[in-house]
């Protein structure tokens, strides 16, 4: 048997719906020696049966809050030279299989970031920011660290060499299945973020407005949220509520008081939101010479 090169380092916690077309995935599509651990975090369902069945090594690992708690912990303990980190709701396409496949045996880079195509509630969603999404995920070991925060990136060490896949090269995703399921995954992220918010920031009353509002207008106008019709609007909706639950649960964790007055009293808070807005939305469907003239409207009626 070929001694493996690769480690396929996979984290789950009830994934059974998942797990096996992960693995599979794998299986068929990198032809690199390798080995798929699965790093288990207490699930209660058949996940750990049939990611055995599906002939990957199973360690149990106590439950944790989020993914990131055991990255550089299962990184530290695989025994090869080339480590490729996969999510048990992802699967690895032919395309991608093939180019690292190519990439281990030439030699090509220490560090890989993988574009990443996302299905939201059923269907794939390439606006709002959510393509190409690379993912760093192919790297030597010892060419990186991972730091143990929610939604971070990992350090590269000086020498690592680094280079982006192309797009036709890329992951497949299934990730939010429904509205329900990105609300019950946004409470438990953003009690991490909100704590983590709090130790390098003072929230204010502008923030809980302005905060959330930016983001819906970069979701939306600014990365093209709009081309996606209604689950762009959708989508742009959820990630500005997402960040106004984080600023409001680290507003509540700093003890601020809640008779404070409401950011939507201020008249020049009031005024800037709706320049921005309207700003946004001339750029974005208004021909050029109307935007122009709009623009200059709207900054004298709002001064």
């Amino acid at each position: 048997m070929t001694k493996p090169i690769l480690t396929v380092i996979i984290p789950t916690f009830n994934e059974d719906k998942n797990i096996a077309e992960a693995i599979d995935s794998v299986k068929k599509n990198i032809k690199t020696p390798h080995t798929i651990v699965v790093w288990d975090t207490g699930s209660t369902d058949q996940t750990v049966v049939l990611a055995k069945h599906a002939g990957a090594t199973v360690i149990n690992h106590p439950p944790i809050k989020v993914v990131e708690e055991i990255r550089q912990k299962s990184i530290d303990q695989a025994q090869t030279s080339w480590i490729f980190l996969l999510d048990a709701d992802e699967q690895v396409t032919p395309t991608l299989g093939q180019k690292i496949d190519n990439l281990i045996k030439n030699n090509q880079a220490d560090v890989v970031a993988i574009p990443r195509l996302n299905y939201l509630f059923g269907q794939a969603f390439k606006h709002a920011g959510w393509w190409p999404d690379y993912q760093t995920r192919l790297f030597k070991k010892g060419s990186l660290t991972w730091p143990n925060k929610v939604h971070t990136q990992p350090i590269l060490k000086k020498q690592s060499r680094k280079i982006k896949l192309d797009l036709n090269s890329y992951l497949i995703h299934h990730n939010y299945e429904s509205i329900s399921d990105f609300i019950q995954r946004l409470n438990r992220y953003t009690d991490i973020q909100a704590s983590q918010l709090i130790k390098s920031k003072k929230i204010t009353t502008i923030d809980l407005v302005n905060q959330p509002f930016q983001e819906f207008l970069t979701r939306y106008f600014y990365l093209g949220g709009y081309k996606g019709r209604v689950l762009g609007f959708t989508v742009s909706i959820l990630m500005a509520f997402y960040i106004f639950t984080t600023y409001t649960k680290a507003y509540q964790l700093q003890k601020h008081s809640w008779q404070n007055p409401s950011p939507l009293e201020n008249p020049k808070t009031t005024k800037k939101l709706l320049y921005d807005y309207l700003y946004w939305r001339s750029q974005t469907f208004s021909k050029p010479s109307l935007s122009r003239f709009l623009t200059k409207l709207k900054l004298i009626l709002l001064r």
